[in-house]
């Protein structure tokens, strides 16, 4: 997994979603989404970057790496 000069995984997702709710716009796959990175920091790939999506998805649905 590439580390990408490391923004913190999730730091832009969450960013997003402030914004979403300081203008009153629902933004439902960016929450999502915003979710997934959540779990990759819970998993120890918080220094890898949004490709980490594919592990934690790959993780959840019991699939072998």
């Amino acid at each position: 997994m590439a580390n990408l000069g490391y923004i913190g995984l999730g730091v832009m997702g969450g960013l997003a979603v402030e914004l979403g709710r300081s203008v009153k716009m629902p933004l439902p796959t960016t929450s999502v989404a915003n979710e997934y990175l959540t779990a990759g920091r819970a998993t120890g790939l918080e220094k890898t970057d949004f490709a980490a999506i594919f592990q934690v998805l790959a993780k959840l649905s019991g699939v072998n790496e």
